[in-house]
């Protein structure tokens, strides 16, 4: 899911920046572990999923992950 996207600069040169946090799905065979792909494309390539105890924590974890990452 295409979240927002941005401008960014580095360098002097400017460049697109995709923010994309995926619908948490269950994870494994336990009840209790959700995750969140999440993409921060033109800034970070191949980001691991985020992981929580349920569906909201693993979106709420996978928002503040890409925050982090955009500070």
């Amino acid at each position: 899911m295409k979240m927002a996207s941005f401008v960014g600069e580095r360098d002097g040169r400017q460049f697109e920046i995709t923010v994309d946090i995926g619908q948490p799905y269950q994870w494994g065979t336990d009840p209790e572990e959700w995750a969140c792909q999440v993409a921060l494309r033109g800034l970070h390539e191949n980001l691991p999923d985020v992981h929580g105890l349920d569906a909201f924590q693993a979106f709420c974890l996978a928002a503040r992950f890409v925050l982090t990452l955009l500070a």
